[in-house]
């Protein structure tokens, strides 16, 4: 039995997004005093998951299977470092998840992450903030 070579990411830049989430109700005075934006940054640099849709840009080197560190994502392109420039690339998907690339890369993978409904659990870490 073979498996494939769980690849790391090696650079990962994500933009802002246009906006947060709301803030969710039953905050105490104190709570709702604080940077909202500022509470929301710091839940996601905890968690895997984006609740606001925001542009990313990972790139990856190696043979092997890479899965993008956030979720939900959606991959606009996907393109190779090939004779000095970046080249457009189809991946297969792997039978174990993911994305199996082939050779060294370096790989550029652009997306769009984030846009899902926030969780219950996470709102109420916001108000445990």
């Amino acid at each position: 039995m073979t498996f494939e070579k769980i690849l790391p990411t090696i650079r990962q830049d994500e933009s802002a997004p246009a906006s947060y989430p709301a803030t969710p109700s039953g905050l105490s005075t104190k709570a709702e005093a604080l940077d909202a934006d500022m509470i929301w940054h710091r839940i996601e640099q905890y968690t895997a998951y984006r609740f606001s849709e925001r542009a990313v840009i990972w790139t990856v080197e190696g043979d092997g299977l890479w899965e993008p560190p956030l979720a939900p994502v959606t991959i606009t392109a996907t393109d190779v470092w090939q004779d000095d420039a970046w080249a457009g690339i189809v991946l297969a998907p792997s039978p174990y998840g993911g994305l199996s690339l082939p050779g060294i890369g370096p790989f550029r993978f652009t997306a769009t992450a984030g846009g899902m409904a926030v969780p219950a659990a996470v709102n109420e870490a916001f108000r445990r903030r």
